[in-house]
């Protein structure tokens, strides 16, 4: 990937699902600031999806939120924090699914638990991911393999 190419992420533009650089799928960071010009998001992007390591920032400058996207898709553990750095929620998603999720208060208390419903539509949309083995585009470039 382009990790060199930083990019704000109001100079991409929108096409269908993707974000594109002077209308190329956009491989590289993308990043968005506050106001004042502190850091807001960061995110990688390969042919133009997230992909990777995605953050964002109170704007105090500690750190809001983490996940890892996999072509555009939440994927794994998503965890936040309160602007005052304690944890606030900790989710797991499965192709951009949140799974569970539990939910804390700035003392550290669980204020909220939930899990999916296993005899919902979503769920069984996951399971039918699990089983062809995830989401598939073909117009992206698969990563390098060594």
């Amino acid at each position: 990937m382009a990790d060199d190419v930083r990019v704000n992420e109001n100079d991409l533009e929108l096409d269908e699902d993707m974000l594109l650089l002077a209308g190329v799928p956009f491989s590289g960071v993308g990043f968005d600031l506050y106001e004042d010009g502190s850091l807001r998001s960061e995110s990688p992007f390969r042919d133009g999806f997230r992909d990777g390591l995605c953050r964002e920032w109170h704007p105090n400058g500690r750190l809001r939120c983490e996940w890892i996207a996999a072509q555009g898709t939440i994927t794994g553990v998503k965890t936040e924090w309160h602007p005052g750095g304690a944890l606030k929620a900790v989710g797991q998603y499965e192709y951009g699914v949140e799974i569970e999720s539990r939910e804390w208060d700035d003392a550290g208390d669980l204020i909220s638990y939930w899990q999916i419903d296993e005899k919902s539509a979503i769920y069984a949309y996951v399971v039918g991911l699990r089983e062809r083995g995830g989401l598939r585009y073909p117009w992206i470039t698969p990563p390098e393999t060594e």
